[in-house]
């Protein structure tokens, strides 16, 4: 285990030190009202901002609405499988993908999927065969939409496999 040095006084900061160091004065900072003025703040002490999404990310956007997929054909580049929030045996699998968009680019994608549909589906395949990845989908996603046994309504998706 390592050692904790003795803090010397250059050492030892305190909230305001924190702010400074970063360039920033505290009265500065409290001074922030928009993102327009951190822009400004940005520009007045000579900082170039970097976009995560490009310095970072890897070009894929997390899917918010699978119904945009169905019936268009998707590359599913790769899978990966997790550990799901709903204790023992829950799990969820997050899909990276390519599908060409209307426009004619290419969209990139990354969507995740819980339950019985897609990941059940790619969870199964995964064991039968080890592979995580290289699949086309002619047809793309399917969905089912029914009522539970609670009364209430549910909606599964699932890859479309038919020819």
């Amino acid at each position: 285990m390592a050692s904790k040095a003795a803090a010397t006084t250059e050492q030892e900061t305190t909230a305001t030190d924190v702010a400074v160091r970063n360039g920033f004065t505290t009265q500065e900072l409290r001074g922030l009202q928009s993102l327009a003025d951190v822009q400004a703040l940005f520009a007045d002490h000579n900082i170039d901002v970097v976009d995560a999404s490009e310095e970072l990310g890897d070009g894929f956007a997390l899917v918010k609405n699978k119904d945009q997929f169905i019936g268009r054909g998707m590359m599913i580049l790769s899978w990966a499988f997790g550990a799901g929030d709903f204790g023992e045996g829950s799990g969820f699998v997050a899909v990276r993908f390519c599908v060409q968009e209307t426009n004619g680019t290419l969209g990139k994608y990354v969507l995740t999927d819980g339950g019985t549909g897609i990941y059940a589906t790619l969870k199964e395949y995964t064991e039968r065969t080890g592979l995580t990845g290289g699949m086309y989908v002619k047809n793309g996603l399917r969905k089912s939409e029914y009522v539970t046994e609670e009364n209430e309504n549910a909606v599964t998706h699932y890859l479309d496999t038919s020819k």
